[in-house]
């Protein structure tokens, strides 16, 4: 087994039983909410913007666009940056949609 398969594999799994639903633009998903937020930094000083983040499957990740909406428990995200992970996973940025 090569390691794009064994990577794959380890992905659907994590995704399975890690991961949570959610909806990217009405249709429903499968993310693995991340256990913090980030905070942005405008030089050395850190904003009071929230970044909440989740990962998702690298395939679905490279159909999303900056300004998709992700709903998760009930709120909604704007997608504002990816980060790929390396590992199969992309790593969403992701700021609160007050519209």
């Amino acid at each position: 087994m090569e390691f794009s398969e064994l990577t794959a594999e380890l992905v659907a799994v994590t995704l399975e039983h890690l991961g949570r639903d959610a909806r990217l633009n009405g249709d429903q998903i499968r993310v693995i909410w991340a256990p913090y937020m980030d905070q942005p930094m405008i030089g050395q000083i850190r904003t009071s913007l929230e970044e909440p983040s989740v990962f998702v499957r690298q395939s679905l990740a490279a159909t999303i666009d900056d300004g998709a909406v992700l709903t998760f428990e009930g709120c909604d995200y704007k997608v504002v940056n990816r980060d790929p992970a390396q590992n199969g996973l992309v790593h969403l940025i992701l700021r609160p949609d007050y519209d």
